[in-house]
């Protein structure tokens, strides 16, 4: 059986992540050989800091790590990745909008793959969330030349020497998670992305439909860290140009 580390991304979480805790607990111990989820609450402004001490208190395989201020979930990752131990690295938003009882399926396609990536099926966001998203993914499709449908999922799994090989997201904000992907592909790992669930969102406001949010992310994709992965053809140099416009 294999081992693994949840990271459990939080910003202003404190609501969900009791439940979250308990199911994936739940599901780990019952998948893995051995487990520890990792509660990276990156600088909440609600109870999310008291929240997660507690769970600590309650959960013998629980950690946490809190940023004294928000530095973005791509540093919150970067921490995460920093503090686990297992052999798969795994993560999820603290939103409780992923569902524990996929980690079953894709637990059986680690044998064939480096990283495992979930694909929202049927999205349980409002319908300006999906289409951020569907432009964001069509962007990063032709940017960097891959096929990914679905980039910007929050349940990923990925083999130890995958984060060796990449290390740890250069992105601060929400571009890590199309860092680390392309990243994987550039460096001929084997990336399978799979359907997963997906439930709307209970408690809290979302994060990532923010206008500072989306400046941050498309502001990414100028970092001078990750030009070099960017696809080299006409197509690719016409986006960036007018994203070097827009985002300046």
């Amino acid at each position: 059986m294999n081992n693994l580390s949840l990271i459990v991304l939080c910003y202003n979480d404190c609501q969900s992540l009791p439940y979250l805790v308990d199911e994936w607990s739940v599901v780990l111990a019952e998948t893995f050989s051995d487990y520890e989820i990792i509660l990276v609450n990156d600088g909440s402004l609600d109870k999310t800091g008291s929240v997660c001490d507690q769970l600590v208190d309650k959960y013998q395989k629980v950690k946490v790590v809190h940023h004294p201020q928000n530095r973005g979930v791509g540093a919150g990752m970067a921490t995460g990745i920093s503090h686990s131990k297992m052999d798969w690295i795994a993560y999820t938003d603290g939103d409780g909008q992923y569902v524990a009882e996929d980690l079953r399926a894709l637990n059986f396609l680690l044998a064939d793959y480096d990283v495992i990536s979930g694909v929202r099926v049927k999205r349980a966001d409002p319908k300006i969330r999906s289409f951020i998203s569907g432009f964001y993914n069509f962007l990063v499709r032709h940017l960097f030349q891959v096929s990914f449908t679905d980039v910007n999922s929050g349940l990923k799994i990925y083999s130890r020497k995958v984060i060796e090989k990449i290390g740890s997201p250069v992105s601060k904000g929400p571009f890590y998670d199309a860092e680390m992907m392309v990243k994987s592909v550039k460096k001929e790992f084997r990336v399978l992305e799979t359907p997963i669930n997906h439930r709307p969102r209970k408690y809290g406001q979302p994060q990532g439909a923010s206008i500072k949010s989306i400046r941050r992310t498309f502001k990414s994709l100028l970092n001078p860290e990750v030009q070099h992965l960017l696809n080299p053809d006409l197509k690719g140099k016409i986006l960036l140009f007018f994203l070097r416009v827009i985002f300046r």
